[in-house]
């Protein structure tokens, strides 16, 4: 779905509403607040799954299509370790996995931090590729800190893949005779595909107080067919 389909689309059901108008500049930041919101609470469910013990196929199934959802702002890197000091790539929102030398990095909480160091089983250990990392904020910079606290600068890197932010959408314009026409040339897409691009125009109508029905969508598609615009 473009920006222009999915603005036009919100002004139409606002027109048939009657509920006033909303500018390029008003959209661009109701837009954007709920497709962030839509991948927090993407990455609500996955995290909930994954945190079940029951290991059931819908939870499985649900996971793969968020995932799915999820890829276009999936991106994978490399990064160097700095006497157990890591910078995160900005703008990161969650730590999907973490690997060195083929092995699990496995991501500790702070109330953890205390049984690891004192764990005899499975201590933090280069020799026993045995690795672990929590998250911290200064302030300044997000950080991973590494345990062991090894430096890694070259040969072969850690890989961390993880979900960026969605990168806002803008809905750009030229003046033609006096009135915005739409350029594509210079707006930004969104990423998402298309039902979770339509529910994000959904929630953006709930938030106006706008009326909807399920079939609308393929009303307005009718309609932009046939007026050609």
């Amino acid at each position: 779905m473009t920006v222009d389909y999915a603005y036009k689309y919100i002004l139409w059901q606002m027109n048939k509403n009657q509920a006033g108008s909303l500018s390029a500049t008003e959209f661009g930041y109701l837009f954007n607040s709920e497709q962030i919101a839509m991948m927090n609470d993407l990455l609500g469910v996955w995290q909930r799954n994954n945190n079940s013990k029951q290991g059931n196929l819908t939870g499985l199934i649900e996971n793969q299509t968020i995932l799915n959802k999820l890829l276009p702002f999936t991106v994978k890197t490399i990064v160097e370790v700095d006497n157990g000091i890591c910078f995160l790539p900005d703008p990161y929102v969650y730590i999907l996995s973490f690997t060195y030398l083929g092995h699990k990095v496995f991501y500790l909480t702070k109330d953890q931090l205390y049984n690891m160091k004192t764990d005899v089983i499975d201590p933090p250990s280069v020799a026993d590729n045995k690795y672990y990392f929590t998250d911290i904020f200064d302030g300044l910079d997000k950080r991973f800190l590494i345990y062991p606290a090894i430096s890694i600068t070259s040969g072969e890197l850690p890989i961390l893949y993880y979900v960026s932010e969605p990168s806002p959408v803008l809905w750009d314009y030229t003046i033609v005779s006096g009135r915005q026409v739409y350029n594509p040339l210079t707006s930004f897409q969104p990423l998402w595909d298309e039902l979770t691009a339509q529910e994000i125009c959904n929630r953006c109508l709930k938030k106006l107080g706008v009326h909807f029905k399920d079939g609308d969508f393929v009303n307005y598609g009718n309609s932009v067919i046939q007026t050609a615009n």
